[in-house]
């Protein structure tokens, strides 16, 4: 199923299975997506602002020149998705999980991260400023030139994670968990 061009504001498809569809060119706004299964859609030139995901499966998903902005994805899985370059700014991704994800360049500034899974995850180049990263496991993550500035990463599990050349600065890094980490040539200034 293809759906290109269309503009679908307050729309509802909780529970609803789209897996295998196919949205291009699409603008949304407070549409609703709880515990839908949009394994292995793609999404290319997709907008869609406070938008409800919480509890979908995302797994195989593909998303390119897409925006989920202010977005409350929690708890959503996307095991093996490539999310390489969206924005996802200012949304909740509480205690998601992304196993296997490929996310760099992903745009995560502002983000609520807690307790969300990013083990063996790419995140080389992405923007993580201002996260609340508490809890979060970004163990034997790719995080190589991320930046993030001002992120609340306490307690988070950097354990054997490459942070080469990443942006720490004003980071509260309190309780972190950096065991094995690549930190050559990160920046930590004025961090906590």
């Amino acid at each position: 199923l293809g759906l290109l061009g269309s503009r679908a504001d307050h729309v509802i498809f909780d529970s609803a299975d789209l897996s295998s569809t196919e949205y291009a060119d699409w603008r949304m706004e407070y549409a609703s997506f709880r515990n839908t299964n949009l394994d292995q859609a793609r999404l290319e030139d997709v907008f869609v602002k406070n938008g409800d995901f919480r509890g979908a499966i995302f797994d195989h998903i593909k998303m390119t020149h897409t925006r989920l902005e202010m977005c409350n994805l929690a708890f959503v899985r996307m095991h093996n998705a490539d999310l390489q370059a969206v924005a996802m700014p200012g949304s909740s991704l509480l205690n998601a999980s992304f196993s296997n994800a490929l996310l760099p360049e992903i745009d995560l500034h502002g983000a609520d991260l807690r307790l969300a899974g990013f083990a063996k995850v790419d995140l080389s180049q992405a923007s993580l400023a201002g996260a609340d990263c508490r809890g979060t496991d970004f163990s034997q993550a790719d995080m190589s030139q991320a930046a993030l500035v001002e992120a609340d990463c306490r307690a988070a599990n950097f354990g054997s994670t490459d942070l080469s050349q990443a942006k720490l600065d004003r980071a509260d890094v309190s309780f972190a968990r950096f065991a094995g980490a690549n930190l050559l040539d990160a920046d930590f200034v004025d961090s906590t």
